[in-house]
């Protein structure tokens, strides 16, 4: 038995629901590599940040001991007393 011939219109709702399934497909796809790349992103650029500011942290402490070092013991060898510097916003 031959197979009927399909109209227009019928041929036009195979080639749409194909199209949607397709853009279906996709749409999972790139949402899915949007958002993991996004929790990714964000933690590793908190961590960044926060190195960065224990970075800036630790040369300050290094300046003030620098500064520390280098007047103390002037200050001890004459028996004036040691003016130590100001600690920037650091608990010394």
């Amino acid at each position: 038995m031959p197979e009927p011939i399909k109209s227009a219109p019928a041929r036009t709702s195979v080639g749409l629901e194909r199209y949607r399934m397709r853009l279906g497909f996709w749409q999972a796809i790139w949402g899915t590599l949007i958002s993991g790349g996004v929790a990714v992103a964000i933690p590793a650029a908190v961590d960044a940040y926060k190195a960065q500011l224990d970075l800036q942290k630790a040369q300050q402490d290094v300046e003030f001991i620098y500064e520390y070092t280098a007047t103390a013991p002037k200050a001890i060898a004459t028996s004036q007393s040691v003016q130590f510097p100001q600690s920037r916003g650091n608990a010394h």
